[in-house]
């Protein structure tokens, strides 16, 4: 197993990106309150 590198989420990132972004477009954001980030970033 080899150790985790936050650097490789960013090679396939369109493709990773995809789905969540979909998802985000149905989202109705005038009823939100509150609003979570739950990603993962490597640090800069």
């Amino acid at each position: 197993m080899t150790d985790w590198n936050p650097h490789n989420i960013l090679k396939y990132g369109n493709e990773r990106i995809r789905p969540a972004l979909d998802l985000m477009g149905r989202i109705n954001l005038d009823s939100a309150e509150i609003i979570y980030d739950l990603g993962v970033e490597p640090e800069p």
